[in-house]
């Protein structure tokens, strides 16, 4: 029995390469368990600090780090079906053609629109942080939903790790 290849999503990271931090990173993996003994569905991507930090404020990691007013881009051609306004920020969502959809979770000021087409690469907004949580990181959480995925179209059932497939990527510079 043959493997079948998994499909690809041409497109590039959905944050930028940055001169001060340089290529961004996962800095929270998928399926780790989370508060009340959820399974993370996505990644959590920021920067790979150059030195270790400091434990100081309340908003930073010694270990990753995310500017203000950083981008969010597109991951792949597609079509905007929802910008949610939630308590953590907004969740875009984006139709990439049978099987996939991208979702972007703690966006700031999310600079597209339900109905608009949008190219790989191309900015949806900035990165945000989840207001419930002790210490508000800046990041983006980044899922990929697979509606090949037999049983309840649900975000827990659709959800699965985008890392194979960010590794097939490129980065914006």
């Amino acid at each position: 029995m043959g493997h079948k290849p998994r499909p690809r999503l041409e497109g590039y990271w959905p944050m930028p390469t940055l001169a001060q931090y340089g290529d961004p990173r996962v800095s929270d993996g998928f399926g780790r368990t989370k508060r009340k003994g959820k399974g993370h569905l996505g990644v959590d991507i920021m920067y790979r600090r150059q030195q270790r930090g400091d434990w100081d404020r309340p908003t930073s990691s010694p270990w990753y780090t995310c500017p203000k007013d950083t981008t969010v881009h597109a991951m792949a051609t597609g079509d905007v079906f929802a910008v949610d306004e939630r308590p953590n920020g907004y969740a875009i969502k984006i139709d990439h053609g049978y099987p996939f959809v991208t979702v972007y979770r703690h966006v700031f000021d999310p600079c597209v629109e339900v109905g608009e087409a949008i190219v790989a690469g191309e900015p949806i907004g900035l990165v945000g942080y989840d207001e419930r949580n002790p210490r508000p990181l800046r990041h983006l959480h980044f899922e990929l939903w697979d509606y090949r995925r037999p049983g309840i179209k649900s975000r827990r059932n659709l959800s699965v790790d985008p890392g194979p497939y960010l590794r097939q990527l490129e980065y914006l510079r």
